[in-house]
């Protein structure tokens, strides 16, 4: 771990305090870019600045800064990702048939407000083989005409429906001479060559974020059952602030509540072993300070804010060995102990208690009879 690194663990346990002084002071000793973005999005930096620190300004300037930045550089991206995106749904299917999923999906991303992607959606749609059922099933004929005057992909959209529709009705088997061919790709782009899965997951976070968004509950749930949010990468998750739009659109909302849940437990999962590293580092810096700073304690039992970390998975509680041997190690009064509440929150890891917690909880005792 480099100390960029380092910096910015710290800087994510210190808002994760909610001490709006510590804040305060980690942010006034920063710049913005002195932490590259994509250290920052490992630790979700904006949905934990709303989180943990959402009346302090130095943190949301600097979370404002970074969101400006962030979404400056996914619309820079964003030709190339739908460019992927449609070379790699025509791999995947070559005859131009799709899952019922895909067509769903490509049906929810001509509803995006963004013309961009409403465009993507119809240039793919043209050149698949649907079938009048599908206009009508999925909605595509009626999407198709609200952008039939505006968009060449969607007009001739609505005149592939009734040709078929045509042909359907005279029981005609074979195309017409005249059939038209569809509208051509954007070509500025060359072919890309991807897989089709990340790239259609992408697509369908970008669609759970427009959901979120709207705050239509009964749509949220839709969107995360379609979805299927345990199998999206936690970079995707990040990327489009999906704990940070399920917090500021719909705090209460179960689904979201859950996912909230599922995304914090994947980053502890994924970062395990960057966070114990920076844990020690940590330790070791303020080891020889005398008596431990209350800024200190305070990043420290920071560690212990909420109860997910009394699941029957170990890896959860990995800090707590480490932090009581500190506690043990270093000049920590009474008062501090029983300001921080040392003693009720070592309890609740009392069924499992290891030697160093024991010592700890024995430490306070020890002190109060003194």
């Amino acid at each position: 771990m480099n100390d960029t690194e380092y910096t910015a663990h710290i800087l994510a346990r210190t808002i994760r305090t909610g001490d709006d002084k510590l804040i305060t002071k980690a942010f006034s000793q920063l710049k913005f870019g002195t932490v590259p973005m994509d250290i920052l999005e490992q630790h979700n930096f904006p949905y934990i600045v709303q989180r943990h620190a959402p009346n302090n300004q130095l943190a949301l300037s600097m979370a404002s800064n970074y969101q400006n930045f962030k979404l400056q550089k996914i619309e820079h991206e964003k030709p190339w990702m739908l460019k992927r995106f449609a070379d790699s749904t025509f791999e995947e299917y070559p005859d131009g048939i799709v899952s019922v999923h895909t067509l769903k999906l490509l049906t929810a991303v001509s509803f995006f407000t963004d013309l961009d992607f409403v465009k993507c959606s119809f240039s793919i749609l043209s050149r698949l083989d649907l079938l009048v059922e599908d206009f009508e099933k999925y909605g595509i004929l009626e999407r198709a005409k609200v952008f039939e005057h505006q968009i060449q992909e969607a007009a001739w959209l609505v005149r592939k429906y009734q040709r078929l529709k045509d042909e359907v009705e005279s029981e005609v088997e074979e195309e017409s001479e005249e059939t038209e061919v569809a509208p051509s790709l954007d070509r500025r782009y060359p072919p890309i060559h991807g897989d089709f899965t990340h790239n259609r997951m992408e697509i369908e976070m970008i669609f759970l974020a427009q959901c979120i968004k709207a705050g239509n509950e009964e749509m949220i749930s839709t969107a995360i059952e379609f979805v299927g949010t345990d199998e999206l990468p936690l970079e995707f998750y990040r990327k489009y602030d999906i704990a940070l739009s399920c917090h500021l659109y719909c705090p209460e909302q179960e689904d979201c509540k859950h996912l909230i849940d599922f995304i914090e437990e994947m980053e502890e999962v994924g970062m395990q072993w960057e966070n114990l590293e920076a844990l020690e580092r940590y330790l070791r810096e303020n080891s020889e300070l005398g008596l431990v700073p209350d800024s200190v304690m305070t990043l420290l039992m920071g560690y212990f804010k909420g109860d997910r970390y009394l699941g029957d998975e170990d890896w959860k509680d990995y800090f707590v060995d480490p932090i009581c041997n500190f506690f043990l190690s270093q000049d920590v009064s009474l008062d501090q102990f029983e300001r921080f509440d040392v003693k009720n929150i070592l309890v609740k890891f009392e069924e499992r208690a290891t030697k160093p917690v024991k010592l700890v909880l024995q430490k306070i005792e020890d002190l109060k009879s003194a």
